[in-house]
């Protein structure tokens, strides 16, 4: 991947693990780790069983991992500690009384780029004195992102679903259907005064939002094909029209609470949030780029007419 390629594969992969509580981080984790290495063991659950507290190992290497993902990180920092000391635990127990050795241990936490308490890192200190013939350390969202990015492009693309790039090709009208279609029936009731033709500067705009100049191609390349767009307007309903405005504009709200502005390239990464909730689910791989495209366009449009992102 060029760098353009790995700095959105990097913000789309952070969105995904936002979303990616319980079970589902398990799998993000395990698809990357499979992936990335040939001798990595995935331990599936079986019924009461379960999965010894091992999510995944290194058997030759004696390298475990065990993962914890909830949906509030700060509100279960109690859950957190007493899971790190009963999946380690349990772990030793089970794998050194069949015949294994336990020299490596990374708890693997979807913290989903908010740290983790000091009671956290204190506890894994207690433990680590214990057992001080196991290495062990935390394994957060910095550390799983850069497993992620070591992918081959065809690997991340199954990961993410598909690479955002600036390379915007000429936009099929079917595609700006399909986009508009599924963000009119997500639609949800909001009340907003502004003028839907109230043009704002492209690129004032940008600088004051400050959008890196990666995304700021996008838009512009977008920008270009905004007659796509006025004929879609002119030849459907005003209503319609209105309505996946004001659904952008949620998405933008809700890109907010996502990423408040004490996260680096936060304007990037709300960005990335509403181009990811805009994409419809879909079958066929080979459209997925084009409906980006039809995304990029609507969100160029929207973002010079209207107050999707801040405005003066």
């Amino acid at each position: 991947m060029n760098d353009n390629e790995k700095y959105f594969a990097g913000l789309q992969f952070e969105n995904k693990l936002l979303k990616a509580n319980g079970q589902a981080f398990e799998d993000l984790f395990t698809q990357i780790m499979t992936l990335r290495y040939d001798d990595f063991r995935k331990v599936k659950a079986y019924g009461n069983l379960g999965d010894r507290k091992n999510d995944g190992f290194f058997p030759a290497e004696n390298i475990y991992f065990q993962c914890y993902a909830p949906e509030d990180i700060q509100k279960n920092r109690a859950e957190l500690i007493k899971k790190l000391n009963e999946d380690f635990l349990g772990l030793v127990e089970y794998w050194t009384n069949n015949g294994f050795k336990v020299e490596n241990f990374f708890f693997v936490v979807n913290d989903k780029g908010s740290g983790l308490s000091p009671d956290a890192y204190v506890q894994l200190q207690a433990i680590a004195q214990a057992y001080p013939a196991v290495k062990m350390a935390f394994w957060l969202m910095p550390q799983v992102k850069t497993e992620f990015l070591k992918l081959a492009k065809f690997q991340v693309m199954e990961v993410v679903g598909g690479i955002l790039t600036d390379d915007i090709g000429d936009v099929d009208y079917w595609a700006l259907a399909e986009v508009i279609g599924h963000l009119l029936q997500n639609q949800q009731p909001i009340s907003f005064t502004e003028n839907l033709d109230d043009r704002k500067d492209l690129d004032e705009k940008i600088k004051l939002n400050g959008l890196t100049q990666r995304v700021a191609t996008i838009l512009d390349v977008a920008a270009y094909q905004a007659g796509s767009v006025e004929s879609y307007i002119r030849e459907n309903e005003k209503e319609n029209i209105q309505a996946i405005r004001d659904r952008f504009v949620n998405y933008y709200e809700e890109s907010k609470q996502q990423y408040f502005d004490t996260v680096e390239n936060f304007s990037d990464k709300r960005f990335i949030f509403i181009a990811d909730k805009a994409l419809p689910a879909h079958d066929d791989k080979n459209k997925v780029k084009k409906i980006q495209d039809a995304i990029f366009v609507l969100m160029s449009h929207f973002f010079e007419h209207c107050d999707l992102f801040e405005s003066k």
